[in-house]
């Protein structure tokens, strides 16, 4: 008999659900949705109304991405607290929806789309993360010749050392140190981060043909074999 695997992140799972580091990360992401959704001011429809303003103070630039965000993030916290709802749904504001949700991240855990919740939160706390910090996202690339370490936004085509102000392209600096690392096993966050691979694209390759470890890492020589084979 196949050993039974996490959905989320192919590790081993004794049941075939939610491995209990997913339901840790997936209780931390939706508390930080619940923390961080007010600063992104209202309008916010609210669950069950035809909308109008929650009354929340923005501390964030209303911007299209923003607007945009709390769409996406409502309609994700509206559509998963109906879904999981057992009668016990008694809150309409979409950051105690996500406080209500990380109370039941149990009931979450068995639901056959318990991947995809967990993918949509993952993205959505990241989001409201970016935006109410105001602050790009960084990433590590690596170490200056000088010692000090590389990091640079996730979008940035180089980025400059801080301390001697050498610049390196982050892609060739990248790809050039993962050819000696070929056969490292990261995280699944790790690899997102690192290689920023798309979660669900990861998921699927997971799905599909990536062998995890009993930790749920994966080699980051498969990973990049089929990053260049999608490219």
């Amino acid at each position: 008999m196949a050993d039974l695997t996490c959905p989320a992140c192919g590790a081993k799972s004794g049941d075939g659900l939610l491995c209990s580091r997913c339901l840790s990360h997936l209780r931390s992401d939706l508390h930080t949705i619940a923390a961080l959704l007010p600063e992104l001011g209202a309008p916010l429809q609210r669950l069950g109304s035809g909308g109008g303003s929650t009354g929340y103070h923005s501390t964030v630039p209303i911007t299209d991405a923003v607007s945009d965000a709390r769409s996406v993030m409502g309609n994700d916290l509206v559509t998963w607290a109906c879904e999981l709802d057992m009668g016990d749904l008694d809150v309409t504001e979409h950051a105690d929806l996500a406080r209500w949700l990380a109370a039941r991240v149990q009931r979450i855990r068995s639901h056959a789309s318990a991947d995809e919740i967990a993918d949509a939160f993952y993205e959505d706390a990241r989001l409201v993360s970016r935006l109410t910090d105001r602050r790009p996202d960084r990433r590590p690339v690596g170490q200056c010749a000088c010692g000090k370490a590389l990091t640079a936004t996730l979008d940035a085509s180089t980025t400059a050392c801080s301390s001697c102000g050498t610049t390196y392209d982050v892609a060739g600096w990248v790809d050039a140190r993962m050819d000696d690392a070929e056969d490292y096993w990261l995280t699944r966050d790790e690899i997102v981060t690192l290689l920023g691979v798309n979660r669900g694209t990861l998921r699927s390759w997971i799905h599909r043909e990536l062998t995890p470890d009993a930790d749920g890492r994966l080699r980051i020589g498969d990973v990049r074999r089929l990053m260049t084979r999608s490219a």
